[in-house]
């Protein structure tokens, strides 16, 4: 045991012919132990004093009794376990990280090669017939080699017909596999990468497109994650379910580093601090570069903004490259050239701050640190204005756009000044030398116009902007505590709202924005643009909620980041500034979650489906990725405290990781997370242990709301749709019977007996009453208990009825329907359709479980809606029934007008 008191282990091995055995590695020795007898066996006496500490191990040569030794300084020795003798020695220049054996070729021409990882991401091959360097590559780029893998049926075997394969793992998060087919040099067979650093920015891309699993998903585009990270100053494209889809976007600075002889790294763009995408002009093909018609080419759908910048990039999300186009005014130094002093003040006091993309997918919009808003076109990347609208400057632009030299172009020259006047550029009036003759004695009206811009743009940096789903309207918050609203088309300037804090974030959904506030509070405010004009109108700008984001104990700061629960948006995801999720309930602004992390959060998405929700961390490189309960089974929230403790999140991953804290536990409490977290393969967000109690639940429509069932979304989908579903699976062909079936399988398809409806002991012994009497009486009894949902709806409480329809699967509920009635002539039947008919009344005019509702009258119509119209004692119920189907839904239809 002195060996594992007072060495340190760098490296151990364990050699195929030897059992129990395994060869460890030191700093100044290296020694054989036995697994089983916990024994040193022998100390190789091969190696000298004040020799360079062993940094790996591998035993897997081929060749018995032969193990590879790595050390710190670069050197690889070659030894002999068994006869403790040094063979060779193969020297690099930087430190041994991993070895591996392998075979490179096929045949009988292969070659043994040994491959080792160094602390500067080169893997290297040697040729261990020559002892000789054969080939090196730059596997991960400025991190070192972590572990050395080598597979398939040529590995370490010579004279074998299938090529090796050699598997390297970096500290770069990236795993490379290259194929060893020739003698020449390597193959890159297949890469998988993530982040080198952890990413602090995570969106999702592209619309919904339904659940991942449906059938009309489109595999390429649904759950695409846009990751990027300001460390290692990469964008990544991930995909939720296929991981073969994922991808960094291409800078374009591989060929210029080696023209330039420079290192990647010191041409790739700085750190992206926001970005903005829209899938509507993006096609998802590859289009071609020397297409003749601009038409044919696909639009940038990504834009960048990044750190001290004024520019923002645009990039291709099909072609995951940056594009060609850089967003800047006219008037500004173009990109890539060497700027002076000055220009480099102007570009710091008007660097972009945040940037959005309008739904059409045809504007992007960057805000800057000056307060403006400016406009471009994604296609020409050319400016199209700036929010507030410079008309002055706008005049000046028009002037030169107009001097087209075409003679008699009038209607040409009037067209430009119209379309800068409406749309201006910025530019510099100092330039323009000549006063022009129109402008005489206006002085003091561009005076008026100049002081009327400078009020009504932001008086410090834009933090958040947005872009209505028509394109009627631009929103933009900035460091004021203003939120704007401009006219898009003309850049007309709509209203404000002072919010008494200054914004440090907005996200909207729908009719919804949601404010992050520097003093701690997440403010909900109505989108829509404020109505001056009557003030007695409900018009936009309203404050709607107010939720704290902080407790008692903790000082006020802003938010990290904000979502919107999708895709109804009725929940609200913050990730505070002490890196802990809080999950609130926008109908109540009642906290319903609050979760911490191994590692602080700093960015948090909800996928467009509703079923995921990606985060990024501190001191992670990876993007954990949760599931929300909610979205598969009913989940009923309690309100918390502000001041509640967190639940500890961790995801659950193949490696069982502890913490020191986490070992000393005692074992039953070790044993109950256990538990926990093999009870969900992802712990689910929203999750609640109590129920509401019946004393809450009060009648809805007394306080004038609309309870839903709480069941998950596709339930009532699947009950809608049933008939589509059953024409989708039915089989093409009737099964067919095997021809040579085993002699342990029945041959014959089993019989069933049909279950048989036991009568009471009162219909069967009494003699006096008629057979009409009787057959009607066993007729009702039998009505009444030919299924559960009819022995259900016999009673008086509409909850039992609700609470039993609920429980029951899609296809169950409609099986308990179809057997309520058989027919015109099924008397029982028509009672026990009355029976449900009345509770599906009551349920409507409490207003509970609406779209549950909704759904079992769809599947009553559907399968008994001619006996219901052909029987007149039921023409009363139905009248009642379709005057509070209409109060219903006109409710429910005022609640979302109120809302959205």
């Amino acid at each position: 045991s002195d060996f594992l008191v007072y060495e340190k282990v760098h490296a151990m091995t364990h050699v195929p012919t030897y059992l129990n055995k395994i060869i460890i590695g030191g700093t100044t020795s290296l020694e054989l132990w036995n697994l089983r007898s916990q024994k040193r066996v022998y100390k190789y006496k091969y190696m000298r004093e004040n020799e360079a500490a062993i940094s790996s191990l591998n035993a897997q040569s081929g060749a018995i009794d032969v193990v590879g030794v790595g050390r710190f300084d670069g050197r690889i020795e070659l030894i002999d376990a068994k006869r403790d003798l040094l063979l060779f020695v193969l020297e690099q220049a930087t430190c041994v990280q991993a070895l591996c054996f392998a075979t490179c070729g096929t045949g009988s021409t292969a070659l043994p090669v040994l491959v080792s990882g160094g602390s500067d991401g080169k893997i290297r091959f040697w040729n261990l017939q020559n002892r000789a360097l054969l080939h090196e590559e730059q596997a991960h780029h400025g991190h070192r080699v972590l572990a050395l893998a080598v597979g398939g049926d040529g590995a370490a075997q010579l004279g074998s017909h299938e090529a090796c394969l050699v598997t390297s793992v970096g500290a770069d998060n990236a795993v490379v596999q290259w194929t060893l087919e020739s003698k020449t040099a390597p193959r890159l067979a297949r890469i998988r990468q993530g982040h080198a650093l952890p990413p602090s920015l995570a969106r999702w891309f592209g619309t919904n497109c339904g659940p991942v699993n449906s059938d009309d998903a489109d595999p390429a585009r649904t759950l695409q994650l846009l990751t990027a990270s300001p460390l290692d100053r990469s964008i990544r494209l991930a995909h939720a379910v296929r991981d073969v889809l994922n991808t960094e976007f291409s800078q374009k600075a591989s060929k210029r580093a080696k023209q330039l002889r420079v290192s990647e790294k010191s041409l790739k763009l700085p750190p992206i601090i926001a970005l903005a995408a829209c899938d509507a002009k993006d096609t998802g093909a590859v289009f071609d570069k020397t297409a003749a018609s601009t038409s044919t080419k696909a639009w940038a759908s990504l834009i960048t903004i990044h750190r001290d910048d004024d520019i923002a990039r645009c990039w291709h999300v099909s072609r995951r490259c940056l594009a060609e186009l850089a967003l800047f005014q006219p008037h500004w130094p173009r990109p890539g050239l060497s700027a002076t002093p000055t220009q480099l003040a102007q570009r710091k006091k008007r660097r972009a701050t945040s940037c959005c993309i309008s739904p059409c997918g045809n504007f992007a919009i960057v805000g800057h640190a000056d307060g403006r808003c400016r406009k471009y076109n994604l296609q020409s990347g050319e400016a199209r204005g700036e929010f507030p609208a410079n008309l002055a400057a706008a005049e000046i632009l028009a002037r030169s756009t107009a001097s087209v030299h075409v003679p008699g172009s009038l209607a040409r020259a009037k067209l430009a000044i119209e379309r800068g006047l409406t749309k201006g550029e910025r530019i510099d009036t100092k330039k323009e030398k000549k006063k022009d003759p129109r402008l005489a004695g206006s002085a003091g009206y561009l005076a008026h116009q100049r002081s009327v811009t400078r009020r009504r743009k932001h008086q410090g940096a834009v933090t958040g902007l947005t872009v209505a789903a028509d394109c009627s309207f631009l929103l933009s918050a900035g460091l004021d505590g203003k939120l704007k609203w401009w006219h898009f088309a003309t850049h007309g300037f709509r209203g404000a709202v002072s919010v008494g804090a200054p914004i440090a974030l907005l996200e909207r959904a729908g009719d919804l924005v949601a404010l992050a506030c520097d003093d701690g509070n997440i403010r909900i405010v109505d989108a829509r643009p404020p109505l001056f004009e009557n003030t007695q109108s409900l018009g936009g700008g309203r404050l709607l909620r107010t939720l704290r984001c902080f407790s008692d104990n903790e000082p006020p700061r802003s938010p990290r980041d904000l979502a919107f629960g999708q895709p109804l948006h009725r929940t609200l995801y913050a990730v505070c500034a002490n890196g802990s999720l809080r999950v609130w309930d926008l109908a109540t602004a009642a906290l319903i979650d609050h979760a911490s992390f191994r590692s602080e959060a700093t960015s948090v998405a909800a996928s467009p489906t509703g079923e995921f929700l990606a985060t990024t961390h501190v001191d992670d490189s990876a993007v954990s990725l949760w599931t929300d309960k909610a979205a598969y089974t009913r989940v009923d929230a309690k309100p918390l405290a502000i001041d509640a403790p967190p639940k500890h999140l961790a995801p659950q991953t193949f490696i069982n990781e502890e913490n020191d804290s986490e070992s000393s536990t005692s074992s039953a409490n070790s044993e109950n997370t256990q538990e926990e977290n093999a009870s969900f393969r992802l712990r689910a967000l929203g999750e609640n242990t109590t129920l509401l109690s019946p004393s809450v639940a009060v009648d809805c429509a007394s306080r004038s709301v609309v309870k839903l069932s709480g069941q998950p979304r596709g339930r009532a989908e699947t009950l809608h749709a049933l008939e589509a579903i059953s024409e989708r699976n039915r089989p093409v062909e009737p099964p067919k019977k095997p021809e040579n079936a085993p002699f342990f399988l029945p041959s014959s398809m089993p019989t069933f007996v049909e279950e048989q409806v036991s009568l009471p002991q009162d219909l069967e012994e009494d003699n006096h009453e008629t057979p009409n009497s009787k057959r009607r009486r066993i007729e009702s009894f039998e009505g009444a208990h030919r299924c559960r949902l009819a022995t259900v709806a016999l009673g008086t409480e509409t909850g039992p009825v609700l609470e039993y329809l609920n429980s029951l699967s899609p296809p169950a509920v409609d099986a308990d329907i179809l057997l309520l009635c058989r027919g015109f002539d099924d008397e029982p039947g028509i009672d026990n359709l009355a029976a449900l008919l009345k509770h599906m009344l009551n349920a409507l005019n409490s207003r509970h479980d609406f779209e549950a509702v909704q759904a079992y009258l769809h599947r009553i119509l559907q399968h008994h809606a001619p006996v219901l119209f052909a029987s007149s004692r039921l023409d009363n119920l139905l009248c009642e029934i379709k005057q509070a189907q209409t109060r219903a839904t006109n409710r429910i239809r005022q609640l979302f007008n109120e809302t959205n």
